[in-house]
């Protein structure tokens, strides 16, 4: 197979692939929409919510907030040696949130999210997360964990991926032509989703492959 890549610009990839079928670019985009492992908020800690919202409201919200994920520097909860429904600095990491409105009404922002680790940010400061009153407070930690979109969509890499065949022959594959586009969440780089895909695609291969070798043994 070839690859050319077409654009490349902020969270938006477009490539064209020669000699590909059907069956492994669909498989391609469902790894990227599904599998690839990002960052997101699983669990909140109230400490203070005085605002108009119920807790679980406010926490279902910050799931939904993308964070920026540094690769290989997390590992899956399920994955990790750290044995702890807590978790570990490995598996989990820490956000808080602490706001007060002064005497006008107040929306408090993902911007006010602090984490405790720098590569780990929410992709946006302008995502609206509650509205407090005069005089009211918010107060919370969240903690993120790794997880697939596959679990939730939350955890979702990309928020659109999609290809079209520019040329096609069911007979002949090397000659088909097919034009992917995959737009991240801003989590990851749109290339890097790609990149992760294609990985898991061949863990997955390898991993069937080497089964039936040991079955015809």
């Amino acid at each position: 197979m070839e690859f050319e890549v077409l654009k490349h610009e902020g969270s938006e990839l477009s490539f064209k692939v020669r000699g590909a079928s059907p069956a492994f670019v669909n498989a391609l985009r469902r790894a990227a929409l599904s599998e690839v492992p990002v960052l997101a908020v699983e669990e909140v800690m109230f400490f203070e919510n005085e605002s108009s919202m119920h807790d679980e409201i406010i926490a279902h919200r910050l799931g939904l907030i993308p964070l920026t994920t540094p690769p290989g520097k997390y590992v899956m909860p399920s994955q990790c040696d750290c044995g702890s429904e807590l978790g570990c600095p490995r598996c989990r990491l820490s956000l808080s949130l602490e706001a007060v409105a002064g005497e006008k009404p107040t929306t408090v922002y993902s911007g006010g999210l602090k984490s405790e680790d720098p590569e780990v940010q929410p992709v946006s400061s302008s995502i609206p997360i509650a509205r407090l009153g005069p005089g009211k407070a918010l107060r919370l930690e969240a903690y993120a964990r790794l997880g697939v979109g596959l679990d939730h969509a939350k955890w979702q890499a990309a928020s659109t991926a999609s290809y079209r065949f520019t040329k096609f022959d069911k007979h002949k594959p090397e000659n088909n032509e097919v034009v992917f586009t995959i737009e991240s969440t801003g989590a990851l780089p749109p290339s890097e989703i790609v990149a992760q895909a294609a990985r898991i695609l061949k863990s997955k291969v390898e991993k069937v492959s080497g089964q039936i070798r040991g079955e015809a043994v």
